[in-house]
């Protein structure tokens, strides 16, 4: 096995490097935010609107529990995270690709 790397090295760095970029690329575009409104976001806004036009009194007496704040931030986090795993697998797929196409002194 180990013969085996050794002797297609250079093979496996740019397969290696072309999966992390490919794979890093195709995570980037994935996690990018959305641009248009979904039809639940939509729906607030049309039940926010609503509620707003009501009067006082009928508004007070339905109030939805809000979500707690710890998930908003949990939420960011997580897309702080998945941004630098994203940056790290471009990065490191540069590497490998640079690498292989180093040529070594004999």
């Amino acid at each position: 096995m180990l013969e085996f790397i050794i002797k297609h090295k250079i093979m496996l760095f740019r397969t290696i490097g072309i999966l992390f970029l490919v794979g890093g690329i195709a995570a980037l575009f994935w996690t990018k935010p959305d641009t248009a409104l979904t039809e639940n976001q939509i729906a607030e806004a049309n039940i926010a609107r609503m509620e707003a036009s009501l009067p006082k009194s009928v508004v007070s007496a339905k109030k939805k529990p809000k979500p707690p704040s710890f998930m908003k931030a949990y939420k960011e986090k997580q897309k702080e995270h998945i941004r630098y795993l994203v940056i790290f697998f471009i990065i490191s797929g540069i590497v490998f690709l640079a690498y292989s196409f180093i040529k070594k002194r004999e």
